[in-house]
């Protein structure tokens, strides 16, 4: 592709795919999609990321990146890179942090990452930010949030806040029972809507995780101390039943046994994907 070739050479095609599309309108698809030919700062707006998916390549600076697409654009009527681009989406990129030796020691780099941080993701509405560094500084820039990018020489950190959200709630397996169809039915189509939105790049918060599980401990010890814990128990269907499924009789609604108060023991194990947030 031409880079930055000029526009006129697009439009035809665009009017003519309108014709087929009513979603697109000149050069806007969808009201929100720009589509428009690479430019040299689209290396601030995640181009290298997105090529990485694609294909493995070392480091890429932004010199090295200027250099190639020089190259590139002196080949006339030979390369053509078509950019799609959400006009909806800010990234920000820090540039440069100094603090002058005579105040170092007293946390003011710590306070401009912070501040510059917290105004790119609530003032300028930043879904992601990009901050170059050295390999000995990607520990530090880690505590605010920052991670760093597979063989690349800068940090990114992902506004989760801005992030399309996603709320997946599987019905966890359980061992109350023996294994039947409908245990396959309900457990295998939320599994996989799940793992279909987290393959998709969404957020997981991972149940297994001690800072989630802990409160779930939590609650089951107080209840266990009330003498809460007992579960109601179905003799004849070996299972586990909710109030709900109790008539007035205190018989299942299933097999019409009487259902039992019952402490089980058992064996739990960890599980994760309930919600998924992009």
């Amino acid at each position: 592709m031409i880079i930055e070739y000029y526009p006129h050479l697009l439009q035809p095609i665009l009017k003519e795919y309108s014709i087929k599309d009513p979603k697109l309108y000149d050069n806007i698809y969808d009201e929100k999609y720009l589509i428009r030919p690479l430019k040299i700062s689209d290396y601030d707006h995640g181009y290298i990321e997105l090529l990485s998916q694609l294909t493995e390549f070392g480091t890429i600076t932004y010199d090295g990146y200027k250099q190639r697409f020089n190259q590139l654009k002196q080949y006339l009527n030979t390369y053509y890179i078509l950019v799609v681009e959400d006009i909806n989406c800010i990234r920000g990129r820090i540039e440069d942090v100094v603090i002058d030796n005579r105040y170092r020691g007293q946390q003011l780099r710590k306070l401009l990452i912070n501040l510059l941080t917290k105004f790119a993701q609530d003032k300028c509405d930043c879904y992601k930010i990009s901050l170059e560094c050295k390999d000995h500084l990607v520990s530090f820039y880690q505590q605010f949030g920052y991670k760093h990018e597979d063989k690349q020489n800068f940090v990114m950190n992902d506004n989760d806040d801005k992030k399309q959200k996603m709320y997946v709630l599987p019905m966890f397996p359980y061992p109350s029972g023996r294994l039947y169809m409908a245990h396959v039915r309900v457990y295998t189509l939320s599994d996989t809507l799940a793992r279909y939105y987290r393959m998709r790049g969404y957020k997981e918060l991972s149940t297994c995780d001690s800072n989630y599980y802990k409160w779930t401990q939590y609650i089951f010890l107080k209840l266990y101390r009330e003498g809460l814990a007992a579960v109601n128990w179905n003799p004849i269907d070996q299972t586990v039943l909710a109030d709900e499924q109790i008539d007035e009789a205190g018989r299942s609604w299933r097999s019409g046994a009487i259902v039992e108060n019952k402490i089980l023991k058992t064996i739990f194990y960890s599980y994760s994907c309930i919600y998924i947030g992009k």
